[in-house]
């Protein structure tokens, strides 16, 4: 193998790992792993070089084949992040540089995407998303700020997992409130891909002596079932049965019931947190139900390497709570409309529905 990167790049100079795609794969297949076995540092430096390079055309230059190449150094680099993920200052900004250069290539996938109309032997990324951003914020943040959101929202519906992960929110607000006890929080959510997951880390963040009230019949998850939703652990034997029904602020607030009529603006265990429509710039969940739901909910990991968190930032005053509930059933025209464009997208639901 190689002693030191510069033997490496001599042997296989940028121009060459742009341009060359069978070089590509031979490279993603035999190459790329016997190098993750030297020394480890060498072997950081050189897959990031590899990948790097990989990476760098745009996928529009290189189209189809690209990506299916370029998957096994994505893979990779999964296993540098988990050594050194970008969190960690030895990462420094190399890895940063690499964060970009993944999210251009996660762009110009699903641009790709949809000039194959969705064709079924289209690569599927989710593996390549979950090792790249599952072990860092930093990662996240950077696809994040390329502001592509509207282009990634458009393989939810056929690639469910890849759009799961590259829609996972960090250090965001989120208002709840429940409707049981006329009693509301401000929560901060990071690494949260599911909404079973996140009804758990909020049960174990809210239902607190000073908190909100179980509802009845109700049990609080176990500290096990907690761990395994922030990813903890992998422990998954273990069973709860949810307690709330989640749903939007455009719901009926004057029920603290849970009626079938408005299952369209239910905010579903199998969505994401960012199904939770905005009120006036913050997202706003509700909380219903006076009886346990009697539902069972998956305590698995859905992404292995992701830490999930749930922060309760304030609890709100009496009067806050009243003032905000009082806004949210007297809404503009033009917020109510646009909360329930949102929440039919997001259902997959046409606006009229």
């Amino acid at each position: 193998m190689f002693s030191t990167i510069q033997e490496f790049t001599s042997k296989y100079p940028a121009e060459s790992l742009q341009s060359d795609l069978l070089q590509l794969q031979t490279l993603g297949s035999e190459m790329v792993p016997k190098l993750m076995q030297s020394a480890p540092a060498v072997s950081q430096r050189a897959v990031s070089h590899i990948l790097s390079n990989c990476l760098l055309p745009t996928v529009e230059d290189y189209g189809f084949g690209a990506i299916q190449y370029r998957l096994p150094f994505i893979m990779m680099l999964g296993m540098v992040m988990e050594s050194s993920p970008l969190e960690d200052e030895s990462g420094g900004p190399e890895l940063e540089e690499l964060a970009g250069h993944f999210a251009d290539f996660l762009i110009g996938s699903v641009k790709e995407f949809h000039k194959w109309q969705g064709d079924e032997s289209f690569p599927d990324l989710s593996a390549a998303c979950q090792a790249f951003l599952g072990p860092s914020k930093r990662a996240r943040k950077v696809l994040r700020e390329k502001n592509e959101e509207e282009l990634l929202e458009t393989v939810r519906w056929q690639q469910k997992m890849m759009h799961q992960m590259i829609n996972v929110k960090d250090d965001e607000e989120v208002v709840v409130m429940s409707l049981l006890d006329n009693k509301g929080a401000v929560v901060k959510i990071s690494g949260i891909s599911d909404n079973y997951a996140l009804q758990i880390l909020l049960a174990g963040a809210l239902i607190q002596p000073d908190g909100f009230s179980l509802p009845e019949g109700g049990k609080k998850p176990s500290e096990k079932i907690i761990r395994v939703a922030k990813g903890l652990s992998n422990d998954c034997s273990s069973t709860w049965v949810g307690i709330w029904n989640l749903e939007n602020w455009t719901t009926d607030l004057n029920s603290n019931e849970c009626n079938l009529p408005d299952y369209k603006q239910w905010v579903w265990g199998e969505g994401e947190p960012g199904d939770i429509a905005f009120f006036r710039g913050r997202r706003v969940l509700i909380l219903k139900g006076s009886k346990a739901m009697n539902r069972g909910i998956p305590t698995t990991r859905t992404f292995s390497n992701l830490l999930s968190e749930v922060e309760v930032i304030k609890y709100l005053s009496q009067a806050e709570f009243d003032e905000l509930l009082n806004q949210m059933k007297n809404p503009t025209e033009k917020e109510k409309k646009e909360a329930l464009k949102f929440v039919a997208f997001k259902c997959n639901l046409s606006a009229d529905e």
